[in-house]
C-alpha cells in the first residue's frame, strides 16, 4: 500500500523517484524522525530524508513528479511480517522513548475512525502527544503483542502482559493491557522503572505527626496496617517506603504481589500467577508455613484473603495491604462487607493511611508559553495523606454500628481536605486542582 496523497499534502511531504533505488522523503520537518518512521512503516523501505520548501513540495503535487501505483515504491515486498520490520520497531521504540524522557507513567494508544490517538498521562492527567494514521494501528499493536508473549491473533478479547524494554537512557518495566473497541484495540502501556526501591518514608514529605506515627505502627510485633485511595493514589509507593525502613530489622519479610512493581532487595517477592491457580488467598496460606513475620498483601480484594489477613495479624505477625476507598474511615465499611467483624478489626487494626496525589503548581511559570510545564502550570506532584489510628472513640463508633460518615464527624484527626488546604495557603497547589482530585 502507499502513502496517500491527502495525508501526504497535510504532513507536507511528498515521496519522490531517486536515482538510486532509495525513495526520496521531501519534507519541511528533516527532523521529525516520527514522521520518517511512519513513512517508512507504510512502504516498508527506508527512506532518504531531504528538506524542501513547502511551495517546492507542492510544486512535486502538481507536476506529478511523485512515486505512484505505475512507478511502485516496493517492487519487492520484504518477508518479514509487518510488526517485524525495522520501521515499525523503531517506531514503537520511539514511542516509548518519548515517554520516558517526559516522565510518563501511561501510555494509551487509542484507535479511532480515521486515526490513532496516542496520549500520555503525566502527573496524573492525559495529555494528547500524537496522532497517526489508522493503519499503523494493526503494526504497533501487533508489535507491542510480540513484545509481551501475547496471541496475536486474538483480537476479540482483552488481554494483559509485561515486558522488559531498555530506552535509551533507562530500562523499563512495562505492563500492557488490551481491550476491543469499535474501531480496533486499545493499548494501554503501563511505564515502571526496572529498578531498586530506594525511597524512604522521610522521602514522602509526609507531616511530622503522620511520619512518627506511622514509623511506631511499624515497628509493633503484630496488626494490620492499611493503606487506601483510588488506582494511581501512591498507595503502593508508601507502602514500599514502609518495608524499605522495616527490612533494615533483619527479619523475614514476605509480599505477594500483583504485578511486581519495584525490586526490594532484602525482601521475598511473590508474583501472583491467577491463571496457575495462585491468587492472594492461596499465596497467603501457603506464606503463613514459611515464618514470616511482616506480610505485604498486594491488595485485598475478597472476603476469604480478608479474613486470613486479619487472622495472621493477630497470631504475631504484622501485615501491611492495601484498599480502594475514598478515605480512611471508608476502609471500615469495606473490611465489613468483605465479613470482618467489628470485634476482629477492634483487636487487628493498627492504622489507615488515606492518601491522593495532587499536581503542584508550577514554580517557575509566568505564562502560558512556560517552558518548564509546558504551560499547563504545574510540575510535578505531591501526597495529600490522613491516618487513622484506633483509639476508645474508634471502638465506641465500630461497637455502635456507627457508617464511615458518622465515624469521620466523631473522630478528631486531619482528614484529607485539612491538609488540601494547608497546601492551598502555602501556594503548593490550586483550588482548581484541590476540586479535581479531592471533590
Amino acid at each position: 500500500m502507499l502513502v496517500p496523497l491527502n495525508w501526504c499534502k497535510k504532513h507536507q511531504i511528498a515521496l519522490v523517484p531517486s536515482n538510486n533505488s532509495q525513495t526520496i522523503l521531501a519534507t519541511t520537518a528533516p527532523h521529525n524522525e516520527f514522521l520518517k518512521a511512519i513513512v517508512e512503516s507504510e512502504i516498508d523501505q527506508r527512506v532518504q530524508v531531504v528538506t524542501y520548501h513547502e511551495k517546492e513540495i507542492e510544486k512535486f503535487y502538481t507536476e506529478n513528479k511523485l512515486v505512484s501505483n505505475s512507478n511502485p515504491i516496493n517492487t519487492q515486498k520484504s518477508k518479514k511480517n509487518d510488526w517485524e520490520s525495522q520501521p515499525t520497531i523503531e517506531l514503537v521504540e520511539q514511542i516509548i522513548d518519548s515517554a520516558v524522557i517526559e516522565g510518563v507513567s501511561d501510555i494509551h494508544l487509542e484507535p479511532q475512525e480515521n486515526i490513532l490517538s496516542i496520549r500520555f498521562r503525566k502527573d496524573g492527567i492525559l495529555l494528547p502527544h500524537l496522532e497517526l494514521p489508522y493503519w499503523l494501528h494493526e503494526k504497533i499493536t501487533l508489535r507491542l503483542k510480540v513484545l509481551a508473549q501475547l496471541d496475536i491473533s486474538e483480537k476479540r478479547l482483552p488481554l494483559d502482559g509485561r515486558f522488559n524494554f531498555k530506552s535509551k537512557s533507562k530500562q523499563i518495566h512495562i505492563r500492557i493491557s488490551t481491550l476491543p473497541t469499535r474501531y480496533g484495540e486499545k493499548v494501554v502501556l503501563r511505564l515502571l522503572l526496572k529498578n531498586n526501591f530506594n525511597f524512604s518514608l522521610f522521602h514522602l514529605k509526609m507531616p511530622e505527626d503522620i511520619l512518627q506515627k506511622i514509623k511506631e505502627i511499624i515497628y509493633k510485633p503484630q496488626g494490620i496496617f492499611f493503606v487506601t485511595g483510588p488506582t494511581g493514589s501512591g498507595k503502593t509507593t508508601t507502602i514500599y517506603a514502609a518495608l524499605q525502613e522495616i527490612i533494615q530489622r533483619q527479619i523475614n519479610v514476605t509480599t505477594l504481589e500483583d504485578p511486581i512493581e519495584y525490586d526490594l532487595i532484602g525482601a521475598n517477592q511473590v508474583l501472583m500467577l491467577n491463571k496457575a491457580g495462585l491468587d492472594f488467598s492461596v499465596a497467603l496460606r501457603s506464606i503463613l508455613r514459611q515464618d514470616p513475620d511482616v506480610i505485604f498483601i498486594g491488595e485485598i480484594r475478597d472476603s476469604e484473603t480478608a479474613k486470613i489477613a486479619i487472622q495472621a495479624a493477630q497470631t504475631g505477625h504484622l501485615v501491611l495491604s492495601t484498599l480502594h476507598t475514598n478515605d480512611a474511615a471508608s476502609a471500615i465499611d469495606r473490611l465489613k462487607d468483605l465479613g470482618v467483624s467489628p470485634h476482629l478489626i477492634s483487636e487487628s487494626l493498627l492504622g489507615i493511611l488515606a492518601q491522593r496525589l495532587v499536581r503542584k503548581s508550577c514554580l517557575w511559570c509566568q505564562s502560558k508559553g512556560c517552558p518548564k510545564c509546558k504551560g499547563v502550570g504545574y510540575q510535578g506532584r505531591f501526597a495529600l495523606f490522613e491516618l487513622l489510628v484506633p483509639d476508645s472513640e474508634f471502638k465506641d463508633c465500630l461497637f455502635t454500628k456507627n457508617t464511615s460518615s458518622e465515624i469521620l464527624k466523631r473522630m478528631r484527626y486531619l482528614k484529607l481536605r485539612d491538609y488540601g488546604e494547608q497546601a492551598l495557603e502555602k501556594g503548593e497547589t490550586s483550588l482548581l486542582e484541590l476540586k479535581r482530585v479531592l471533590g
